[in-house]
């Protein structure tokens, strides 16, 4: 079950996930694993695979039109990913 549930951790991956079940990925992985959330910057961060921080942290203003495609992917998962952990934080401390 916790596989089907894993974040890409490949560009492969990355680009046949939407990003709107990326977040629904890590906010499922959460409730289920509810134990080991905690409100802090670092957890955040640690949701976040190493090939998405290191594609956004590798952006620069002049892309190509293949590589703005593959910053756009690396944007969304980004954002979709840390959005699925802040409501995790929500849901998880709002029950108790």
């Amino acid at each position: 079950m916790m596989s089907r549930l894993s974040i890409p951790h490949t560009h492969f991956d990355l680009q046949y996930v939407r990003p709107d079940f990326i977040m629904l990925r890590v906010i499922a992985l959460n409730l289920i694993m509810w134990s080991r959330v905690h409100p802090s910057n670092d957890w955040i961060q640690s949701q976040i695979p190493e090939i998405i921080k290191n594609g956004v942290k590798g952006l620069s203003d002049e892309v190509g039109d293949d590589d703005e495609m593959d910053a756009e992917a690396f944007v969304q998962a980004y954002v979709h990913i840390v959005a699925g952990a802040c409501i995790s934080l929500f849901e998880i401390k709002a029950a108790h």
